[in-house]
């Protein structure tokens, strides 16, 4: 946590290298607060080794990641309201299908 403004705002930080990581861990220890600390060779790393005991789980994460489109080729609603009732009806149309 960092103080700003008489409000303390939490960091977060994505590094490349594990010895970033303990470099920035060893330079924080006189303040006593550490903030989260990503590192993406440990995240690739610990992933490899969970597909290892949980065969399917890189599959599941990347469906998860990509499960929601943002791109231009979205259907693109004018109000919260709209892209409801658009859900609805493809949840009415599923639903029909399953019945037939």
């Amino acid at each position: 946590m960092r103080a700003f403004g008489g409000r303390e705002i939490r960091i977060c930080f994505q590094l490349l290298k594990p010895e970033n990581k303990n470099l920035y861990y060893s330079a924080l220890q006189q303040y006593g607060k550490i903030d989260q600390v990503l590192c993406s060779e440990e995240l690739k790393l610990q992933l490899l080794a969970k597909s290892s005991i949980c065969p399917g789980i890189i599959t599941i994460i990347w469906s998860l990641i990509t499960s929601n489109p943002t791109n231009s080729e979205s259907e693109q609603y004018e109000s919260p309201e709209d892209e409801l009732r658009a859900i609805n009806e493809k949840i009415r149309v599923q639903r029909e299908m399953v019945k037939a």
